[in-house]
């Protein structure tokens, strides 16, 4: 008997409340799934879904090593991008792919070349790969896909 449907499964489905649901309750990948939760919600716009996932973001990522807090300080604004270049940070790239996408969101005057690098470090054809590509995806990709 299958087990209960994964984060991946049910931020797929376009269940944005479940998936950050189980992003609450992850260990694993906990920081890449409330950072997915956060862009579907900024981008469909339940503000309080993305700020409740954009908190949980912020507090896993001050508890984490030097890398993770000092994203944290970039994303809270603490830092500048400027002097602190996406491209260096130091995070593997399944992880990394995923951040950059919320750094874009987050430093508009950026996002080309950060969406473009997150694109780039996307070659894990995993779950999370699914996921990213669905919230990086432009307004005139999906329309073209109905069309």
């Amino acid at each position: 008997m299958p087990g209960p449907p994964t984060f991946e499964c049910v931020f797929l489905r376009d269940k944005l409340e479940d998936a950050g649901a189980k992003a609450m309750l992850s260990e694993r990948d906990a920081d890449s799934h409330h950072a997915l939760v956060y862009l579907a919600a900024t981008r469909s716009g339940a503000k309080e879904l993305a700020a409740t996932h954009w908190q949980a973001l912020l507090e896993k990522l001050a508890k984490g090593a030097r890398e993770e807090r000092l994203l944290g300080e970039l994303l809270a604004g603490r830092k500048k991008l400027a002097q602190h270049p996406a491209e260096r940070l130091l995070f593997e790239p399944r992880t990394k792919r995923v951040f950059l996408a919320v750094l874009a969101e987050r430093y508009p005057e950026q996002a080309k070349e950060t969406r473009a690098l997150s694109r780039k470090l996307d070659y894990h054809r995993d779950a999370i790969s699914l996921c990213l590509r669905k919230v990086l995806e432009t307004k005139n990709e999906r329309g073209d896909k109905k069309n």
